[in-house]
């Protein structure tokens, strides 16, 4: 018999939500149908009935949920939210934008909304009108990452300096120890070549995170731009010469087919990496940068490979794993409390073997830590897979100098055999150049490599984006 006058018990509500955050999202949605049958007036059921349909893709179903929810309470915010979200996944962006618009009309001071009006901007192409969006979700709730990096990605899209610098002078003024900001505020001013304000951004940035590799390495590439006593020459590839140059750096990373077949480890989204199937005897993966995610390194445990770890922004690894040995420091290019060598890393953990994998994502200290550690230590390696951050510097003639050196004492011994660009930002283009700033390399040691042929197609069959969410950017032809 149905119960049209009374509410679902708190006991079964707090059912239904732990089965939903436990992961056993099938039992939760027969829960709430079968809560619905006796309470089929409750607005909250329908709404959550709709989570769940989003949750296993079944986003018509979920569409019907939320409006079912919002004939039974129209000023129900938060089911408008959601089915801005259900109409955004189906690609629907003016209804989602529309349902967003009303929960804020509900809502004022709804961040989420925010947030997700934002994204659907985004994907609209309506970048400052996202940006605004994004603004008002930070300044609503000043702890809210997703927002701030969602405002990153669309001023890194907008590619419009002054408005950057806008931007993110409002973000520090709500919030003036956001670290984030100070150093992105940094990278704004860089560009447009004011480069003691961009200085005297990193170092409040470094004064709030004194163990902010990106912002160190920011600095110190602009203080060395400054000693040269001129401006930044953003896209410098005008001259035929400074032109050769990129091309010359291109041809030399061009990927190659090896006779070893590429694996994916590490599972099918971000932190998934591909690598030669040539890991037989590998005694152990460095693998500096661990955040909160080592589903690599969990996967080659099970293979047998012990997994040295290595991230001074965390206390320990996400997971427990008897295969782990983790240490709290960064990487780096000296030894301190803070930063350990790859040298002194490897001479402490294992310096008696050889055939290693190094897997390395450290927010643009990999040139640093490459430029400093001693040949005899990197042909420990066996297989490397390296993020590289900012490859767009290659437009820059200072900034290329230091990547190109940094990429040449690797190809001495090693060959690419794989690249994949990050898709958290869009590919910079200029004069037919097009160049990710985010990219996955994997190289394989050369003596690992018995006949090779270059690589033709691109993306590879196993290759996913990093950002499901996002558009994915294939690696563009001019890399092979």
């Amino acid at each position: 018999m149905k119960n049209k006058s009374h509410q679902p018990s708190e006991e079964q509500i707090r059912n239904v939500i732990t089965l939903y955050s436990s992961g056993q999202i099938k039992s939760a949605l027969n829960e709430v149908e079968t809560l619905i049958q006796g309470y089929p007036n409750e607005a909250f059921l329908h709404n959550l009935n709709g989570i769940c349909y989003s949750y296993l893709g079944k986003l018509n179903n979920a569409v019907a949920s939320y409006k079912k929810a919002l004939n039974l309470k129209p000023n129900y915010a938060e089911a408008f939210n959601n089915l801005g979200i259900a109409y955004q996944n189906l690609n629907q962006l003016d209804k989602a934008q529309k349902n967003y618009k009303k929960a804020l009309v509900i809502k004022s001071n709804y961040a989420e909304a925010y947030n997700n009006l934002g994204n659907a901007l985004q994907q609209l192409g309506r970048l400052e009108e996202a940006i605004n969006n994004y603004e008002k979700a930070f300044a609503i709730n000043t702890n809210y990452t997703t927002a701030f990096n969602n405002l990153v990605t669309a001023l890194d899209a907008l590619d419009k300096p002054n408005s950057a610098i806008k931007s993110y002078k409002k973000i520090i003024n709500i919030k003036p120890d956001n670290a984030d900001a100070h150093n992105n505020l940094g990278n704004a001013l860089q560009k447009l070549g004011q480069l003691e304000e961009a200085i005297n951004s990193y170092e409040k940035a470094l004064a709030i995170k004194p163990d902010f590799p990106e912002a160190h390495n920011n600095r110190g590439f602009t203080r060395q731009e400054l000693e040269q006593q001129g401006p930044l020459l953003k896209k410098w590839i005008g001259k035929s010469i400074e032109r050769k140059k990129i091309e010359e750096f291109l041809k030399l990373v061009k990927p190659i087919n090896t006779n070893h077949n590429l694996i994916r480890v590490g599972g099918e989204t971000d932190g998934g990496y591909l690598i030669p199937n040539d890991i037989e005897n590998i005694y152990a993966c460095f693998s500096p940068g661990v955040s909160d995610n080592t589903n690599f390194e969990n996967d080659l445990t099970r293979k047998g490979i012990k997994c040295f770890l290595a991230d001074y922004s965390v206390e320990k690894p996400p997971i427990n794993n008897a295969f782990f040995d983790f240490e709290k420091k960064y990487l780096g290019d000296k030894n301190d409390d803070i930063y350990i060598t790859l040298e002194s890393w490897v001479k402490s953990k294992a310096a008696n073997h050889n055939e290693f994998i190094l897997q390395m994502d450290i927010e643009g200290s990999e040139y640093p830590v490459i430029a400093s550690t001693p040949i005899e230590i990197l042909n420990k390696f066996r297989i490397l897979v390296i993020e590289f951050h900012r490859l767009d510097s290659l437009f820059d003639i200072r900034k290329f100098n230091s990547i190109d050196l940094v990429f040449k004492k690797l190809l001495k011994n090693f060959d690419v055999v794989h690249i994949h660009p990050n898709n958290c930002n869009k590919p910079t283009e200029y004069e037919g150049i097009v160049i990710p700033p985010y990219m996955e390399f994997t190289f394989i040691r050369k003596d690992r490599v018995a006949k090779k042929n270059n690589q033709i197609s691109f993306p590879h069959k196993l290759d996913r984006p990093n950002i499901a969410s996002f558009n994915d950017y294939p690696l563009p032809k001019c890399w092979y």
